[in-house]
């Protein structure tokens, strides 16, 4: 029965640390038969409405109620009339969860987990499998087909499956601590309210640290030998700014230029915008001279970010300068990631110039030649 799964999920819920009190429950149920749920969209505002009371609970609730309703097949919700009637999920196949809160982003959402475009109401999606290759199967649409053969559809398709983008790590820990059923005792809290109540502490309060996204770097080359993968990189650095507050993107060919506030339009608009501002598109390349300049105009956007870095290696000029801007990078960085299309070849070796200077100064170095290789830098993302 339902009730029994949503008693379930509340006990969950507190084992993720949220207040769900007997009272709350009751009104999630009263609401999910008054409503008469076949969305699971649905489902998930009348849950998230009914029993999160406070914003910071907002992330746990968002990654245990992806866990709990994708681990098994979603019973039938009943209506209002018929209590424990079955919904009209027995005359198809019920609808995959879609945790993409309409209109807006999450604050930091459902981790390991590329969301999928919002589905039509017509045409629902599907699949509940709850392992990595289901959850992220939303890219798989467009298979292993590498960038360099993408048509304008394949960005557009490409573009809408990474809109999630936003409510994924990398992640930290903050200072600021928050409500907690368990965790180090808040004292001042306990003897507020104590206070209230004759002056005797006699229940204790408690908090933990809370978490939230950490700055995110993306560096995308946009030379010549990168450009067949350079947009699909802008496509990915525009949903990664979708919904985050802590991005910074650049480009670099000849110079390094900024398109953070351009690729912060609507996508129909974003990409154009970017290729405006950018004015080496399809030039030669100056990785050492870029990175240097990135280093210099931009160290405060670095400190404790995530970089990630788009681009074959090449460059053929002095080394020293390339050496030295990755060696600081590294050093303000969290975590440093060079994508480089060309690994998409299992024989490659990094012995270019560029690259072999760089590399040592890399945590994590990954290919970026199609949707499959986004996939999976979104999961590394996700756990860094």
């Amino acid at each position: 029965m339902i009730a029994d799964r949503l008693a379930s999920f509340a006990a969950a819920l507190r084992s993720a640390g949220i207040r769900v009190a007997p009272s709350d429950v009751h009104t999630a149920l009263d609401a999910l038969a008054a409503i008469g749920l076949t969305d699971e969209r649905d489902l998930y505002w009348a849950l998230r409405t009914s029993l999160v009371k406070h914003g910071d609970d907002i992330p746990a609730f968002d990654r245990t109620f992806h866990w709990f309703w994708r681990s098994e097949a979603m019973p039938p919700i009943p209506s209002a009339s018929e209590p424990d009637s079955p919904s009209r999920a027995d005359d198809a196949t019920a609808a995959e969860p879609v945790l993409e809160a309409p209109g807006r982003a999450s604050p930091a959402g459902v981790r390991r987990r590329l969301t999928e475009a919002e589905p039509s109401e017509s045409e629902p999606e599907r699949g509940r499998d709850h392992d990595h290759a289901a959850t992220y199967s939303s890219v798989d649409a467009l298979g292993e087909k590498p960038f360099d053969e993408y048509g304008a559809d394949d960005y557009e398709r490409l573009s809408a499956r990474l809109l999630g983008l936003s409510r994924v790590g990398p992640w930290r820990r903050r200072r600021r601590r928050q409500p907690s059923p368990r965790g180090a005792v808040d004292v001042r809290r306990t003897l507020r309210a104590g206070l209230r109540r004759d002056g005797f502490p006699m229940s204790r309060h408690h908090h933990r640290p809370s978490i939230q996204q950490r700055k995110l770097v993306v560096v995308c080359d946009v030379s010549g030998s990168m450009e067949p993968f350079a947009r699909a990189l802008l496509v990915f650095a525009h949903a990664a700014l979708a919904g985050r507050r802590s991005v910074e993107t650049f480009t670099f060919a000849t110079r390094l230029t900024r398109v953070t506030k351009e690729l912060r339009h609507q996508p129909a608009r974003a990409l154009p915008a970017a290729g405006e501002a950018i004015a080496d598109w399809a030039g030669g390349t100056r990785v050492g001279e870029s990175l240097a300049r990135l280093d210099r105009w931009h160290a405060g956007a670095l400190q404790g970010a995530v970089v990630i870095i788009a681009s074959d290696g090449w460059d053929l000029g002095d080394p020293t300068p390339l050496r030295t801007a990755m060696a600081r990078i590294q050093l303000r960085a969290h975590s440093v990631i060079w994508l480089n299309p060309q690994l998409r070849d299992p024989a490659f070796e990094p012995l270019t110039l560029g690259m072999s200077t760089a590399l040592p100064f890399v945590d994590h170095f990954r290919p970026c030649h199609d949707a499959a290789s986004l996939v999976a830098l979104v999961r590394l993302l996700d756990e860094i």
